[in-house]
């Protein structure tokens, strides 16, 4: 009986270490950092949390820290010397994390993206004949981002986007050829961004404005073909962004996304021939409208506003 009262007591204790070894709490005079402490000396403690990498942070910078059950274990010798109120046994509350962390406050930098664009298969109008094509597209611009809490942020994006918006099987010149639109736009982007940890998905809507009336364009083995004829318009889309943003310094964060672009207005429609004569003459029409979709990775950099934060 002895024997067994001994090894509960030793899993308890074993218990109440690991809680308040993986459970602590860090501030510092702008920041507060959860997670376990993984080493620390006089000059600095590194603490790390199982949703973000390590964080080193100077001794000096540290304004206290806490248990898992909201215990003052350690505080700056400053505050320590100033505090007037008399010893009294009292648990602090911590704030919450919604107020405190590394992403809150304004950022702004820059991204690109590389990917493969094609009309929707599904929801395109396809003349006769035609089928999908793929093609690559590119983009380069300005990003922002109001992350109003730790956790979510407003983001918006206006920068230049290349696409050869594809088609197979189309006639030109009195035969069927691969052809595409060579475009070029002006994309701009509002999205809402929704973190756990580094990680985050992001759904959003995009405008693409026409800056060219690009024509369609044939190249055969002999010569490149081109038809104005069919409309060019501004579209707009839906996208869905999963990816990850991680802080390298306090203001400067890189990040990573996978991103899937999906249109709800047509990039180009018309009316396209089906059938033509031995002269090339068209003989019959049948309406085109292509909805596009694309696959793209996505890469940039923030930095964060101090202005702005809102600390």
């Amino acid at each position: 009986m002895k024997s067994t009262l001994s090894w509960i007591s030793i899993l308890l204790l074993v218990q109440a270490f690991s809680q308040s070894r993986y459970a602590e709490t860090v501030f510092t005079s702008d920041a507060r950092y959860d997670g376990e402490i993984t080493r620390q000396n006089e000059k600095e403690l590194a603490i790390k949390n199982k949703n973000s990498p390590e964080v080193v942070i100077p001794r000096e910078q540290i304004t206290a820290i806490y248990d898992n059950d909201g215990n003052v274990t350690w505080s700056h010798p400053s505050i320590v010397k100033n505090d007037q109120t008399p010893e009294k046994e009292t648990k602090l509350e911590i704030p919450s994390t919604e107020a405190t962390g590394p992403y809150r406050g304004w950022h702004v930098g820059i991204a690109g993206a590389f990917g493969v664009i094609w009309p929707s298969g599904i929801f395109s109008s396809f003349p006769l004949g035609t089928t999908p094509d793929y093609h690559i597209a590119y983009e380069v611009g300005a990003r922002g981002a109001w992350y109003y809490s730790n956790q979510n942020a407003l983001t918006l994006g206006l920068g230049y986007a290349r696409r050869n918006v594809p088609i197979s099987g189309i006639t030109e010149g009195g035969n069927a050829n691969n052809g595409y639109w060579p475009m070029d736009y002006l994309d701009a982007r509002v999205g809402f961004r929704s973190h756990a940890g580094i990680f985050f998905v992001e759904p959003g809507i995009v405008t693409a404005i026409n800056l060219t009336n690009a024509p369609l364009t044939v190249e055969t083995a002999s010569r490149t073909l081109t038809n104005s004829t069919y409309r060019t318009p501004a579209y707009a889309a839906f996208y869905v962004s999963v990816g990850a943003n991680l802080p390298v310094t306090k203001q400067v964060f890189a990040f990573a996304a996978a991103r899937v672009e999906h249109g709800v207005t047509p990039a180009v429609s018309g009316d396209a021939p089906t059938a033509t004569d031995v002269n090339g003459k068209i003989l019959s029409t049948a309406p085109i409208n292509l909805i596009m979709f694309s696959a793209s990775l996505e890469l940039g950099v923030l930095y964060k506003l101090d202005l702005l934060s809102g600390r």
